[in-house]
């Protein structure tokens, strides 16, 4: 006859729970715990519950089970004469006899319940985040809790220290994610738990990497073999005012000024306005265009009325441009805006103004472009190409 043993204890944040060490993995037993709000402590082989009185525990349990006080040490037996529990059908399957590992106990949702979203919504909505930030930091935060297998207020640092090492070591994630990741946690644990759990955890070294830039005759032959007038359109615009793929597809038609050849970016990263140049042959162009498709609100509007178009939609378009041309460049629609950013510093135009037009933070930003813009541009001469005495 097996018997499971629950330990009666209390939490670091003094609440008694009920703690069960698995010496074998049953999992309908398993996934009962799990569906009842319990988590599951990997290293240590042991699932907790918040504490249930028996008429619930005799709902999970199939068999005998005895529940041990540890501050007393006395024991009771239950179940000899209970009716037992259904076996679950429904439950993800499992092999052998171990328990399973972090990525396939349950869903990760189980863990960071909508209590916990709700609450870091909201508290993203009064700093002002963007939905894309809002998205990002639940999305990291629930998989967080998913890999512990522990709600918000169990989990530790060494949880927090585990996970972010397997954001590189199992995932192999960039840097710019890890650090995206302990970003989202540090803002929900010390905003809303207030628990700096993650403040002392060091962030990785960004990746230095350089944009991927098309020459001016690549532009070109995307731009010629283009055939959809909204598809030419849009690569232009990316590629004449410098524009993030989220701001082009968001562009009004009362953002642009045809007299003076600028377009008004509303609410870019960092919720700054700015003003970009316009070229004329993109401004011609898009009064050529207004005039067979006439334009109401968006300047490239989505499928759904008042939408604008995505930016997934923008990407594949840039994408089937590529191959349409056969360029085998690995380059994103954002190599647009590198592109433009280094051919103006390759034309003698003063960087300061480039880190506007882009709408940088930091000059230390734009300065990447100075590491692969032509050496002609930068007035340095390659030693081979000069003569000797």
């Amino acid at each position: 006859m097996d018997v499971v043993y629950l330990f009666y204890e209390t939490d670091q944040y003094a609440h008694t729970r009920m703690r069960i060490p698995f010496y074998d993995y049953d999992k309908p037993l398993f996934m009962r715990l799990v569906k009842n709000g319990g988590y599951w402590d990997a290293p240590r082989r042991q699932f907790f519950l918040p504490h249930l009185q028996n008429s619930a525990l005799n709902h999970i349990f199939t068999g005998v089970y005895v529940t041990v006080k540890e501050s007393s040490g006395l024991a009771s037996a239950h179940g000899f004469f209970e009716t037992p529990c259904p076996q679950e059908t429904a439950a993800p399957a499992a092999s052998g006899n171990t328990a399973p590992d972090n990525a396939s106990i349950t869903s990760k949702e189980n863990f960071f319940s909508d209590k916990w979203r709700k609450k870091l919504n909201e508290a993203l909505h009064l700093k002002k985040y963007s939905p894309k930030t809002r998205k990002m930091y639940l999305h990291y935060n629930t998989e967080f809790c998913g890999a512990a297998q522990k709600p918000p207020p169990a989990v530790t640092s060494d949880d927090v220290r585990r996970y972010i090492a397997s954001l590189d070591e199992k995932l192999k994630r960039s840097a710019a994610t890890m650090n995206l990741a302990i970003s989202a946690l540090k803002f929900f644990y010390n905003e809303i738990m207030h628990n700096p759990i993650v403040r002392e955890h060091s962030r990785p070294r960004q990746d230095k990497r350089l944009p991927l830039v098309l020459s001016k005759k690549e532009i070109q032959s995307l731009l010629s073999a283009e055939t959809n007038p909204k598809h030419k359109l849009l690569l232009m615009l990316c590629y004449s005012c410098g524009l993030r793929v989220s701001e082009a597809v968001a562009l009004k038609i009362e953002d642009i000024d045809f007299t003076r050849r600028t377009a008004l970016i509303r609410m870019g990263k960092g919720r700054r306005d700015r003003y970009t140049v316009l070229g004329e042959t993109a401004a011609s162009y898009l009064s050529h265009y207004r005039t067979f498709f006439p334009i109401d609100l968006w300047i490239f509007p989505g499928q759904n009325a008042g939408e604008h178009l995505s930016v997934r939609s923008a990407e594949r378009i840039f994408e089937q441009a590529l191959r349409n041309v056969g360029i085998e460049k690995k380059a994103s629609i954002h190599s647009l805006r590198h592109s433009f950013a280094t051919h103006l510093l390759e034309s003698g135009v003063d960087i300061r103004y480039i880190k506007d037009l882009l709408g940088h933070a930091s000059i230390r930003t734009t300065e990447r472009y100075t590491h692969v813009a032509r050496r002609h541009a930068l007035k340095i001469p390659s030693p081979l190409d000069i003569d000797v005495d």
